[in-house]
Protein backbone atom coordinates (compact mmCIF):
# COMPACT_ATOMS: atom_id res chain seq x y z
CA UNK A 1 0.00 0.00 0.00
CA UNK A 2 1.15 3.49 -0.77
CA UNK A 3 2.60 5.33 2.22
CA UNK A 4 2.82 2.19 4.33
CA UNK A 5 6.21 1.27 5.73
CA UNK A 6 6.99 -2.36 6.41
CA UNK A 7 10.06 -2.89 8.54
CA UNK A 8 12.12 -5.84 9.57
CA UNK A 9 12.86 -6.07 13.26
CA UNK A 10 16.40 -7.30 12.79
CA UNK A 11 17.29 -4.43 10.46
CA UNK A 12 15.76 -1.92 12.87
CA UNK A 13 17.76 -3.45 15.72
CA UNK A 14 20.96 -3.29 13.66
CA UNK A 15 20.46 0.45 13.22
CA UNK A 16 20.04 0.98 16.96
CA UNK A 17 23.03 -1.24 17.69
CA UNK A 18 25.07 0.69 15.15
CA UNK A 19 24.22 3.88 17.03
CA UNK A 20 25.20 2.21 20.34
CA UNK A 21 28.59 1.20 18.94
CA UNK A 22 29.18 4.63 17.38
CA UNK A 23 28.33 6.33 20.68
CA UNK A 24 30.66 3.86 22.44
CA UNK A 25 27.99 2.78 24.89
CA UNK A 26 28.71 -0.69 26.30
CA UNK A 27 25.92 -3.25 25.82
CA UNK A 28 25.35 -3.61 29.54
CA UNK A 29 25.00 0.13 30.05
CA UNK A 30 22.71 0.45 27.03
CA UNK A 31 20.53 -2.35 28.38
CA UNK A 32 20.36 -0.62 31.75
CA UNK A 33 19.35 2.65 30.09
CA UNK A 34 16.55 0.89 28.20
CA UNK A 35 15.48 -1.09 31.24
CA UNK A 36 16.10 -4.49 29.67
CA UNK A 37 18.27 -7.49 30.53
CA UNK A 38 21.01 -8.84 28.27
CA UNK A 39 18.91 -11.88 27.19
CA UNK A 40 16.22 -9.47 25.94
CA UNK A 41 18.89 -7.58 23.99
CA UNK A 42 19.86 -10.85 22.34
CA UNK A 43 16.19 -11.51 21.47
CA UNK A 44 15.98 -8.04 19.94
CA UNK A 45 19.04 -8.80 17.83
CA UNK A 46 17.41 -11.99 16.50
CA UNK A 47 14.09 -10.26 15.81
CA UNK A 48 12.24 -12.36 18.37
CA UNK A 49 10.91 -9.22 20.01
CA UNK A 50 10.94 -5.49 19.34
CA UNK A 51 11.34 -2.32 21.34
CA UNK A 52 8.31 -1.32 23.37
CA UNK A 53 6.72 2.08 22.82
CA UNK A 54 8.39 3.30 26.03
CA UNK A 55 11.77 2.12 24.77
CA UNK A 56 11.18 3.77 21.37
CA UNK A 57 10.27 6.99 23.18
CA UNK A 58 13.44 6.73 25.24
CA UNK A 59 15.55 6.14 22.12
CA UNK A 60 13.94 9.22 20.61
CA UNK A 61 14.19 11.55 23.61
CA UNK A 62 17.37 10.44 25.38
CA UNK A 63 19.41 9.32 22.38
CA UNK A 64 17.94 11.65 19.72
CA UNK A 65 17.17 8.76 17.37
CA UNK A 66 14.42 9.28 14.83
CA UNK A 67 11.83 6.46 14.84
CA UNK A 68 11.68 6.65 11.02
CA UNK A 69 15.40 5.93 10.91
CA UNK A 70 15.11 3.08 13.42
CA UNK A 71 12.24 1.36 11.63
CA UNK A 72 12.82 2.22 7.98
CA UNK A 73 16.35 3.60 7.68
CA UNK A 74 15.13 7.07 6.67
CA UNK A 75 17.90 9.58 7.27
CA UNK A 76 15.91 12.78 6.77
CA UNK A 77 14.98 13.04 10.48
CA UNK A 78 18.54 12.68 11.77
CA UNK A 79 20.70 15.68 12.50
CA UNK A 80 23.92 16.01 10.46
CA UNK A 81 25.91 15.34 13.66
CA UNK A 82 23.96 12.14 14.32
CA UNK A 83 24.47 10.98 10.71
CA UNK A 84 28.21 11.54 11.08
CA UNK A 85 28.27 9.68 14.39
CA UNK A 86 26.37 6.69 13.00
CA UNK A 87 28.52 6.53 9.87
CA UNK A 88 31.59 6.32 12.15
CA UNK A 89 30.34 3.14 13.83
CA UNK A 90 32.82 0.27 13.93
CA UNK A 91 31.96 -3.00 12.24
CA UNK A 92 29.43 -5.24 13.93
CA UNK A 93 30.66 -7.10 16.99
Amino acid sequence: MKGQVIFQRTEAFKRVDRYRRAAKIPKGEFCDRLGIHRPAYAKLSRGEMFFTMDQMYQLMTEHNLDPAWIMAGRLDGLSPAMRTLIESAPEEE
